[in-house]
């Protein structure tokens, strides 16, 4: 899934590449090229007309009254009111090309003539009623055309008439490569934005059932944005067939109008309902308002007016938009503050394409013939930011799914474990009551037998028969410290004293093997057991930890601290170290690595841990040492305190 999720992300960024590449068209492949380059117009004369005039013919209303000159620094101002539309008019140079033609690369208008001088009939028409203004051409001239005026006749729908950008004059087999490829790098980016919506959603039917709304809800903002980015393109609307026109320009508002409730649908996947289910709401009511207001769309471009929702729609949508800001960005701020990387991601996308479209809007607000550009590649990184939130996501389950399948491997292995536990404490309970109460009676005769023996050989073997005797009592006693560890008699240790006690206890004996034993422990450290049962686990540990210390250099040292309301001791060596193989078989009955013993010291010492309510964890690098961690829960003392002196008044 991470895979596919890089490969979205490369495919939107090779094909907006592609784009920028040049068409492969030559013009010095075309047999009327000119080696000439082309050349700016720079100044040019418009003249206002009243909608009364722009209805005449061009020879009645193009006089030599009225003429304003205009330039590039100088250009048109917006549309008065009142007017209905405007002339311009451009002397041409000398024409030294072959095939000379004229590129406007920018026109606000919705209906174009072009005529030569003293003629009356347009050599070039061009209408749009369904009210994209955004238009370019390359008019094509003859040579004969040279000081002449040409003459353009502008009419606008939507209130807008402008030269928004340059005027070029060349030769057209030069110029149309860089005209058939101007503005289409629009196309080719809400196109691919569309063709990935498509592939992400034939992706729906592999994904599982928990995955679908997020990935549904990215590919449906996507979608919108690809729409949006198409409809808005000047060379999508001059390329596409002219009976189209009224479905292509929706496309903008379509994808505008179903955006904002998508988002915060995948907003609220992401990051729950928000407190008092406040984004869930807002989800709700902006999925009603943009029915609506598609609805109103519908019929209103059918020229229905549906009960006056038209009138109230556009400031109902304004609000929306404005709520929506408010409370997603607010979350989001928030969310990064706590330190949400997903809502720092959206914040950054969300933050790029704010700063894009506020630039444009001042552009806009500026000069309202302005095209719009940096908006569309602030909805890239906005796009860019949700695949990286959608990825995070996803990874997040694989990882959650992961760590449930350890810990679910964890827990069985556990529940065996208890369960053989169990089985091996009720034979073991069983075997020792039986065997020690024979041994016992053994051991008494063999004390009387050597009373009263006399040659000293018969006192030498009885006195090894007492102490095997012993042994088998002393792992007898293990038995049933394992199958019983006897915690009746509970009380508040002090774990400060009861490590300081140990280590006193084994410091001859490690001074005897020369290692040495470091005790690093915080005061006033409380937790519940019995003292004698938590010695002799501590001590079995450190026992073996002298065992594993090479002799001459060991240490042992002994840490004990608080660590979220938990006593944390850590016993750690620099013996010879433990295979990992090994070191999972720690606990388990009758194991151990070492030539002599039965592997019960550690297995008792594991039995009394879990009866304090701790945990005994090891950790090992063969040739570095071991450490044993202990955790177990800590006791306020004065409390404990407080109550065992009660309990004991009361007794």
């Amino acid at each position: 899934m991470k895979a596919f999720v890089k490969l979205m992300l490369w495919l939107v960024l090779v094909v907006i590449g592609i784009g920028s590449i040049a068409l492969p068209v030559e013009a010095a492949d075309q047999p009327n090229a000119a080696d000439q380059p082309a050349v700016a117009i720079t100044n040019w004369e418009y003249k206002w007309l009243s909608v009364e005039e722009a209805a005449e013919p061009i020879d009645r209303v193009i006089g030599v009254k009225g003429w304003v000159k205009a330039d590039a620094l100088h250009p048109m101002p917006s549309m008065p009111d009142g007017i209905g539309g405007a002339l311009i008019q451009v002397k041409l140079p000398e024409l030294d090309w072959l095939t000379p033609a004229i590129w406007f690369k920018g026109i606000r208008s919705t209906s174009i003539d072009a005529f030569r001088e003293g003629q009356s009939m347009p050599f070039y028409h061009s209408e749009r009623s369904y009210g994209k203004d955004a238009v370019y051409m390359l008019l094509p001239l003859f040579p004969t055309d040279s000081g002449s005026v040409l003459t353009i006749k502008l009419q606008s729908v939507k209130g807008r008439i402008a030269i928004t950008s340059d005027i070029l004059l060349g030769d057209y087999y030069q110029m149309e490569p860089e005209y058939v490829k101007y503005d289409v790098i629009d196309v080719i980016y809400g196109s691919a934005l569309i063709f990935l919506a498509l592939i992400m959603a034939v992706c729906l039917f592999f994904l599982k059932r928990q995955q679908i709304a997020l990935w549904l809800s990215l590919c449906l903002i996507i979608l919108c944005i690809g729409c949006m980015v198409l409809g808005y393109s000047p060379a999508f609307h001059h390329f596409a067939k002219r009976e189209n026109g009224v479905l292509l320009s929706s496309l903008f508002d379509i994808g505008l109008l179903s955006i904002v409730p998508i988002f915060t649908l995948f907003f609220e996947i992401v990051f729950g309902g928000g407190a008092f289910g406040l984004i869930r709401k807002l989800r709700i009511a902006q999925m009603i308002c943009s029915a609506l207001a598609l609805v109103t769309y519908v019929f209103d471009r059918f020229n229905i007016d549906l009960f006056g929702l038209s009138i109230i729609m556009v400031p109902l949508l304004g609000v929306s938009f404005l709520v929506q800001f408010i409370i997603l960005s607010t979350y989001s701020i928030s969310s990064t503050i706590k330190g949400n990387r997903d809502a720092l991601l959206i914040s950054i996308g969300f933050g790029l394409f704010s700063i894009a479209g506020i630039y444009n809007l001042v552009l806009y607000y500026g000069d309202n013939s302005y095209q719009l550009i940096w908006w569309k590649w602030g909805l890239l990184c906005f796009i860019l930011s949700l695949i990286a939130v959608m990825g995070r996501q996803f990874s997040s389950n694989y990882d959650r799914i992961i760590r449930y399948s350890k810990e679910l491997e964890m827990f069985n292995h556990e529940l065996q474990r208890s369960e053989k536990m169990e089985i091996i404490s009720q034979l073991a309970a069983s075997v020792a009551h039986e065997v020690r109460n024979p041994l016992q009676v053994t051991r008494g005769f063999l004390q009387l037998m050597g009373d009263k023996s006399v040659q000293e050989k018969d006192k030498r073997f009885l006195h090894m028969a007492i102490q095997e005797l012993d042994r088998a009592s002393s792992i007898i006693t293990d038995f049933l410290t394992f199958a019983k560890p006897q915690l009746e008699d509970v009380t508040l240790l002090c774990i400060t004293e009861e490590l300081s006690q140990i280590e006193a206890m084994m410091s001859p004996l490690a001074t005897m093997q020369g290692a040495k034993i470091e005790l690093e422990v915080e005061p006033n450290l409380y937790a519940m057991g019995n003292t004698a049962k938590f010695k002799q686990a501590l001590i079995n540990m450190v026992k073996n930890s002298l065992e594993a210390t090479n002799r001459g250099n060991g240490w042992i040292q002994i840490i004990a601290r608080v660590e979220d309301n938990d006593v944390v001791v850590c016993i750690a060596d620099n013996g010879e170290g433990i295979e990992e193989e090994a070191l999972a078989k720690l606990g388990e009955p009758y194991f151990t690595n070492k030539s002599k013993g039965t592997g019960l010291g550690l297995m008792v010492t594991f039995r009394i841990i879990e009866v304090m309510q701790g945990t005994l964890r090891f950790r090992s690098q063969k040739g570095v040492g071991t450490e044993a961690i202990i955790r177990l829960p800590s006791a306020a003392a004065d409390s404990q305190v407080n109550e065992k002196q009660k309990r004991t008044a009361e007794a």
